[in-house]
């Protein structure tokens, strides 16, 4: 899922800037106050994102390279820019989306990440990845050869699911794969919300730096019409066999400028 692989890039950034290891390359619980009134689920079709369009997250995140511990809590900001980018791929115009990140650890100390992705939609709110970028340098699909990959079908049912594999520009890989597994209610700062369930696994195969490969497996929670409202997941970072790194996530909407 497009948002969810892109919250994970920037959990990956955090590694870079934390000093932690060198690196170059469920539902909603119980509350004692009353729960707001439940958004049940308005149409299981993807929404097509417009520019302008924003998420913010409260977020947690924890690694461990089996020496040292580093907890860290902030803020996601995911945002569809006013500008576009061209893949020199296929030549076609893709949305260019903006994922940020403003963290602290448990002395105060800050951190700051970030990472860009490029996708597009069709009418029925299909979304196909293209290429990402650090910020300094973009990577980009060239296998498929179409230059993209299908990475959310619409409209979601429950038992649906989707997988693929591509190459990047730089020579690293990506496989994934998600099923959504039911739906469930689900309480943020945001809203109460139905949303669909859906597990993901994502490999990553890198081409220099301090890993190898990053397996991340997790859940998000799914408002078509609004976007992804809850998540949560684990990630190994490994150099060769031995896994280096540990990670784990969750993040929770805090708010949108999508009516939904």
């Amino acid at each position: 899922m497009k948002s969810f692989r892109d919250i994970l890039y920037l959990f990956t950034c955090i590694i870079l800037v934390s000093g932690i290891i060198s690196c170059g390359g469920g539902g909603g619980g119980s509350s004692s106050t009353p729960l707001p009134p439940l958004q049940t689920l308005k149409t299981n079709s993807v929404r097509v994102i417009q520019m302008g369009d924003n998420w913010t997250y409260s977020a947690t995140d924890v690694l461990d390279n089996g020496a040292t511990t580093l907890s860290l809590t902030g803020t996601i900001i995911i945002q569809a820019l006013n500008t576009t980018k061209t893949s020199p791929i296929n030549a076609t115009v893709y949305i260019n989306q903006q994922t940020t990140g403003s963290w602290t650890d448990s002395s105060g100390t800050p951190y700051n990440t970030g990472g860009n992705s490029y996708y597009r939609q069709d009418v029925s709110g299909n979304m196909y990845d293209s290429g990402e970028g650090d910020g300094a340098t973009d990577k980009w699909i060239n296998n498929p050869a179409a230059g993209e990959i299908l990475s959310i079908s619409s409209p979601l049912t429950v038992g649906g699911s989707l997988g693929g594999a591509v190459t990047y520009s730089d020579g690293s890989t990506e496989t994934f794969s998600y099923n959504v597994v039911s739906t469930e209610n689900v309480l943020t700062t945001a809203g109460y919300y139905e949303a669909y369930k859906i597990n993901l696994v994502l490999t990553i195969n890198y081409v220099s730096g301090s890993f190898t490969k990053a397996i991340i497996t997790g859940t998000i929670w799914y408002v078509p019409g609004l976007g992804e409202v809850k998540g949560s997941a684990a990630i190994s970072y490994y150099n060769g066999a031995p896994i280096v790194l540990s990670e784990t996530m969750t993040y929770s909407l805090t708010s949108t400028n999508v009516t939904y």
